[in-house]
């Protein structure tokens, strides 16, 4: 319903982007059939290796405490965690945490009518089927994978799971991301509050936050495309452009695209990848978001990085080290292709057991180094593309509250120049130009992307 709305839809069922783009050309559907299969070079290597990566996965063995928790919740494991550590957006990221806040056990105790699993998932229950018996949303039900609705909550000061789970219903439906639409109204109801926009400007809607209806009224409005909803429904930043009035100030946006619930001033680490991301905020890129435990780590495991440095949220050491690592090998984590969710345990650091099985599929006989430039390929590949397109240093940054403004209830100041430092850092590391962020043509041409070079030849030394 969205994407033949066009809004603005990306991530989630909202897919990057590819729904407004269908909507637009009125592309209902793609279908594809195939009559042919997929063979195994070696299937017996092939068994071996899933073998050892499902044993990775085994909940009463694992090093990695957040395997078992996450195989039944996911990342609602997480919501209390992130409310006590101050981690939360709340309020526009205006605020860390809450007073009180939603947790996973009310959630799996009241709402959660049974657990669900992906076809050949190792994890007993990655997902879950959810369903309101009582009160004004009673009777609505759906399933999720994630987090990100729940922490809607937190974005517009409202501590209610039905009325969140009711947000996940709406977006699911209508194909919207769920960040989009969060962020795009608490930054409104931040506009409001401030005296920027007012009822007039909201169809009558009280949009402040807390106000669990206006939240719900908008979600509806915004999948309509109806009053100001259709304003919002543009995405948050072309809806500043619109009002104007310094609205701009108080944008959660990544190039274009609103943020997602990672915890910028509390893990560099995060903003750095955050900022690098061609396709705006998205931590499946550089999953997961935090660095291993270095104690937790073997010793024969090679890692281009200090893991004692890298698990330092606010230490800008090894950073950039750290997000190219994370970004080239979760690009060719990406192409076999996994599911972000099990890579966990060591399969988060060590490659070894996903080019055995990459190599007994293919028959490819790929060295480890070779394994991980085919994604650090990707990656120089995906930048070169959006700088054809206009992005340079400048877009990769954080939202202005996070370099500006702490988070004053956990003591968390901004990140203020670090960034930019972090930024130096990576860029050196990846070959790429500082003040630009264009692949050099040395790089590309190291990677076998030398037909690159002759589109972006013409923008070196572009700002």
């Amino acid at each position: 319903m969205a994407d033949e709305k066009v809004v603005f839809t990306i991530g989630h069922t909202g897919g990057r982007g590819c729904g407004t783009i269908m909507g637009d050309k009125n592309l209902k559907a793609i279908a594809v059939r195939g009559t042919g299969g997929v063979s195994v070079k070696d299937p017996v290597k092939f068994l071996q290796a899933y073998r050892r990566i499902k044993k990775l996965l085994d909940l009463k063995d694992t090093i990695d405490v957040f395997t078992p928790s996450w195989s039944f919740m996911s990342a609602n494991v997480l919501l209390q965690l992130f409310n006590e550590q101050g981690w939360l957006q709340a309020y526009n990221a205006q605020r860390g945490r809450m007073e009180s806040f939603l947790t996973g056990e009310e959630y799996i105790s009241k709402y959660v009518t049974r657990p669900e699993t992906g076809f050949c998932c190792p994890f007993p229950a990655c997902g879950r089927r959810f369903e309101v018996k009582e009160g004004k949303y009673s009777g609505i039900s759906g399933d999720e994978r994630e987090v990100g609705f729940a922490m809607s909550g937190a974005n517009v000061g409202v501590n209610s799971w039905p009325a969140v789970l009711k947000f996940r219903v709406l977006c699911n439906r209508a194909g919207l991301d769920e960040f989009h639409v969060m962020f795009a109204i608490s930054w409104a109801m931040e506009c409001f509050e401030r005296g920027i926009i007012n009822k007039e400007d909201t169809g009558g809607i009280d949009l402040k936050f807390g106000n669990e209806d206006a939240f719900i009224k908008m979600t509806e409005k915004i999948i309509s495309r109806d009053g100001f909803g259709d304003t919002l429904a543009r995405g948050s930043e072309e809806a500043a452009q619109i009002i104007g009035k310094g609205s701009e100030k108080y944008l959660l946006t990544i190039k274009g695209r609103e943020i997602e619930g990672m915890p910028q001033r509390s893990c560099y680490q995060i903003a750095l990848a955050l900022s690098v991301c061609e396709n705006g905020p998205d931590h499946t890129r550089w999953y997961p978001p935090y660095p291993p435990n270095p104690k937790a780590l073997p010793k024969d495991i090679p890692i281009p990085f200090d893991p004692f440095k890298a698990f330092q949220g606010r230490n800008i050491e090894d950073k950039g080290r750290l997000v190219k690592w994370l970004y080239d090998t979760r690009a060719v984590l990406e192409s076999l292709p996994t599911c972000v969710f099990v890579i966990r345990n060591t399969l988060g650091v060590d490659m070894k057991p996903w080019l055995e099985l990459y190599n007994a599929c293919t028959g490819a006989n790929c060295t480890l180094d070779e394994f991980i430039k085919i994604g650090e390929r990707i990656v120089n590949l995906e930048r070169a593309y959006v700088v054809r397109e206009g992005f340079r240093r400048k877009d990769d940054t954080v939202p202005r509250r996070m370099l500006e403004e702490p988070i004053l209830e956990n003591y968390c100041p901004p990140i203020g120049k670090n960034l930019d430092l972090m930024l130096d850092d990576y860029y050196t590391l990846r070959g790429w130009d500082v003040k630009s962020a264009i692949p050099r043509e040395e790089k590309l041409k190291e990677l076998g992307l030398d037909f690159v070079w002759d589109d972006l030849k013409k923008m070196r030394g572009s700002s």
